[in-house]
């Protein structure tokens, strides 16, 4: 275990406990094949405030990393793969919107929900399909036909074209948006009219996640970006042991840069 990773005292993680738990032999893992050097760096600056804790030295690896200073809005975030970290859930949709302006496609803590919904995506590629003249099997036909009707039967056979689709004629031309918007909202249709401008395939697995670092824990990415704004309440804790251990983690999730987020608010941590 790693006591400067105890940051889950309020579900009953025990830092004290664990410290003082009698062992016969202690070993302290003497290289990182994650953390670059200058990020090593910071990461120290933030345990040194950390009372609490066993003193101890590792290796980074041999690459320096770069740590840098931006605003959202300017993050370069169309290459490479991506954490966007903050502290609270309540600002995880400032990098929601950022996102969606750009019509990049994202995933929230670990992959576990998409910024489309899967469902979603696979019926506007069946209808892409159909659109180009391709035909899809009568399960999908079903599934594209239950969207727009959730009453329609079942369709029967296979290789099923737009001709044999048994929909409105008067939709078969026309686009998905028109067609699958009932219970959407208009601006996640607007969004996933933005991804799929912006040359994004709705079945790739998204380079970017968005998350608290609470959740992120054991994550890593080549590009980590960091908002260091607080709500009050952990405002209020924000030189505690606690809260020290959370942005470090935070810190070390970087494999190659580190940006560290202009505040959008006057409660926020300083590096």
């Amino acid at each position: 275990g790693d006591d400067d990773q105890c940051f889950f005292n309020f579900s009953g993680a025990d830092n004290t406990s664990f410290l003082s738990f009698p062992v016969d032999e202690e070993i302290v893992l003497p290289q990182s094949y994650r953390v670059p050097s200058n990020i090593l760096r910071l990461s120290e600056s933030i345990t040194n405030g950390i009372q609490n804790r066993k003193k101890k030295s590792w290796k980074p690896k041999e690459e320096p990393g770069e740590i840098i200073r931006e605003a959202l809005e300017h993050l370069p975030i169309e290459q490479g793969n991506w954490l966007l970290l903050t502290r609270n859930v309540k600002f995880l949709f400032e990098y929601e919107r950022f996102l969606q302006g750009k019509g990049l496609l994202y995933a929230k803590t670990r992959g576990k929900n998409l910024s489309i919904d899967p469902d979603d995506a696979a019926l506007i590629r069946l209808w892409q399909k159909l659109k180009k003249g391709e035909r899809i099997t009568s399960l999908q036909a079903t599934a594209v036909v239950k969207k727009i009707d959730p009453k329609a039967k079942r369709i029967l056979g296979d290789n099923v074209s737009m001709e044999k689709l048994p929909i409105s004629p008067g939709l078969k031309n026309r686009e998905w948006y028109d067609v699958f918007s009932r219970g959407m909202k208009a601006e996640y249709v607007e969004y996933i009219r933005s991804c799929l401008r912006n040359g994004q395939n709705l079945s790739d697995t998204p380079r970017i996640t968005v998350s608290t670092i609470h959740k992120i824990k054991g994550g890593e990415a080549d590009n980590v970006a960091i908002l260091p704004d607080m709500s009050y309440a952990t405002y209020q804790e924000v030189h505690t042991d606690e809260e020290q251990r959370v942005w470090y983690v935070g810190v070390t999730r970087a494999k190659e840069k580190l940006y560290l987020l202009e505040p959008l608010t006057d409660l926020f941590y300083r590096f």
